[in-house]
């Protein structure tokens, strides 16, 4: 437990009494830990994980009951065991719940808890958990320090303030805020968002026009929006809860403050459309769950947790039904529910995918490759606000190049700038190339071309030499032609190109192909496979659907963002800017589809950013 903070050392002292009532009465850790692992062990017993009831727990109880249910309802269920799972209520206090914590930590069966969302009591709750051996998953802790101890028993469901403060401040700079009025509830977890907010909306360029703080238990609030209401303000950042947040938006709105209001997660965890009412327009907050139409597995979620519940699925019914299924996906991949099998499970995870996002842990147990999508209310409906979350996992990936060592082909101003400021196709594709290396650090290129048939194949393959001869890259091409060929005769073309270039080149593009036979793609698979060479493709090249490793394509191919919705939707909220300035700043942005699996299997994924980067858009998995 070394670099622990003054905060969590402070916690640990309240927590020392808990640990002698342990050891007095004749019960130490050791013989506790020991006793889970040979329940754990026993192929008879069912898997045991207890869930938290709190006040605002009642979907992310049904979440974790749906999830449950189903995988109990699979012919093998877990392991071949029936997952148990057990309730126990919660009072959001530390010195209240601290009964209920030691009892579950006390019980030998127990192998995970899923819960705690309040940071403070999450903090002190992770001491005893990880002292007794128990998997702790907090699904909405987002304190920092929640995970700042080098503890093996706790992964946090959800990124922490320090992410979703760069997030929000990157959605504030794309809008165009300049003067931000700050306000934030007391509370540790509050305060460190608005602090965190404030260091990364600065490093933005933004300035701060007011810093007030306030109490979340008051009814009134006018003496702190007086100071403000005559401010020239782009926006009010505001970090409470949902109940304080809709009683601060309703008299903002009374008192003549029109300015847009950002929020953290915190704000959207209740009914704040139905508390804030046509007050409420111009409010924007992330949520870590935006379900999709497109999607079978959000399909199939939905669906199912209508049936038993009658609505829709919220994102708090998302994070239970995702933290029960990730569980035993480590619970299956490391063939045991003993705690210690299943930590070293999740942190040596890949990936893992769930209906809010990919996942994956650091050595801290923060979740890494999830990320905040974003909705603003507006006439009493929440609004998803397309790619907005984009330029922030960019902003990441360049400050994190940096940190590690550019390679010589990233822009030198950064990927961001450098997608906002592409004009053509052709300039596109070739930052594309530049976004790829950074990515995987190729050091060769093939490419399968048309050598009939698309008139733009000669200056793809003139820029793609320049790039390679620029960058010290070797590229590898071969040509074929389609005019007058048979299926046959295509295969045997791809047949010949793929053996010339698989044993030369680290990955493969093709392009200029018109629409290429899915099932003689298929049957080219194999020797890819074999030799672990991935297909990729540009913007403007061959559709090659699910074959494809990874395809990058642009936000405005697939939204137009000159349409009258994209300007309704963005036409309130922006600031210092026209909507078509916004259109311009987003229509380059990348578009990530990515097959992770098939990465993995190759061996690109772990020495890779990509699930850093967060995809959308999911190749094959479904998901």
């Amino acid at each position: 437990m070394m670099f622990i903070s003054f905060f969590i050392r402070s916690l640990l002292l309240a927590a020392l009494p808990v640990t002698l009532v342990i050891t007095g009465f004749g019960t130490n850790y050791e013989d506790l830990i020991a006793a889970r692992e040979r329940y754990a062990a026993n192929k008879q017993n069912d898997i045991v994980i207890v869930a938290i009831r709190e006040p605002w727990a009642e979907s992310y109880l049904n979440g974790i009951k749906l999830a449950v249910d189903e995988i109990n309802q699979r012919p093998a269920k877990l392991l071949g065991r029936k997952l148990r799972l057990e309730i126990e209520d919660a009072r959001e206090d530390y010195d209240k719940d601290r009964p209920v914590i030691m009892r579950i930590a006390n019980d030998p069966r127990v192998s995970a808890v899923l819960g705690h969302h309040k940071t403070e009591v999450a903090i002190a709750a992770s001491v005893i958990y990880e002292q007794s051996h128990v998997i702790f998953m907090p699904p909405l802790s987002t304190g920092k320090d929640t995970t700042t101890h080098n503890f093996n028993y706790i992964f946090r469901m959800i990124p922490h303030n320090g992410v979703m403060a760069r997030q929000l401040a990157s959605v504030a700079k794309l809008l165009g805020y300049k003067d931000i009025a700050l306000l934030y509830s007391f509370g540790y977890s509050r305060r460190e968002l608005a602090f965190l907010f404030e260091d990364a909306a600065v490093e933005l360029k933004m300035h701060f026009a007011a810093r007030r703080s306030f109490d979340a238990e008051k009814d009134d609030y006018r003496d702190i929006i007086a100071q403000i209401s005559k401010l020239p303000l782009d926006m009010v950042f505001l970090s409470t809860d949902t109940t304080s947040g809709a009683r601060m938006i309703r008299q903002l709105r009374e008192m003549g403050v029109t300015a847009p209001i950002m929020g953290g997660n915190s704000l959207n965890l209740g009914p704040l459309r139905n508390l804030v009412g046509e007050s409420g327009n111009g409010t924007i907050v992330p949520a870590f769950y935006r379900p999709r139409a497109e999607n079978p597995h959000h399909v199939e979620f939905i669906q199912n947790y209508k049936s038993k519940h009658q609505k829709p699925p919220d994102q708090n019914a998302a994070q239970g039904y995702d933290s029960v299924n990730l569980l035993a996906h480590a619970i299956e991949k490391g063939g045991s529910s003993q705690p210690r099998f299943i930590s070293s499970t999740l942190h040596h995870l890949a990936f893992w995918v769930g209906v809010t996002g990919v996942h994956a842990f650091d050595v801290r147990g923060d979740v890494v490759g999830k990320k905040y999508f974003f909705q603003v209310l507006q006439e009493g409906n929440w609004n998803w606000l397309p790619v907005v979350h984009f330029p922030y996992i960019l902003w990441q990936f360049d400050r994190q190049a940096k940190m590690t060592g550019l390679s010589a082909t990233a822009p030198k101003g950064g990927f961001v700038k450098a997608f906002v400021n592409t004009e053509s196709e052709t300039q596109l594709r070739i930052l594309q190339l530049k976004f790829l290396h950074e990515i995987f650090k190729f050091k060769r290129l093939g490419m399968i071309y048309a050598e009939d048939g698309d008139p733009g194949v000669s200056t793809k393959l003139s820029n793609a030499r320049g790039f390679a001869r620029e960058n010290e890259i070797k590229l590898e091409t071969c040509g074929v032609s389609q005019t007058g060929m048979t299926p046959v005769d295509m295969e045997k073309q791809f047949i010949r190109c793929l053996g010339k270039l698989s044993l030369q080149v680290d990955m493969i593009n093709i392009t200029g192909i018109a629409d290429p036979d899915s099932e003689m793609l298929r049957r080219l698979q194999a020797p890819l496979d074999d030799y672990k060479v991935p297909l990729i493709s540009l913007v403007g090249d061959t559709n090659l659907g699910e074959f494809a490793s990874l395809r990058l394509g642009k936000f405005g191919q697939g939204y137009n963002t000159h349409s009258e919705g994209f300007i309704t939707l963005f036409g309130n909220i922006v600031r210092n800017q026209h909507v078509h300035d916004l259109s311009a700043k987003v229509e380059n942005l990348p578009i990530v589809d990515v097959n992770l699996q098939k990465l993995d299997d190759y061996n690109l994924l772990r020495t890779s950013p990509l699930v850093q980067l967060a995809p959308d858009f999911l190749i094959e998995t479904g998901k």
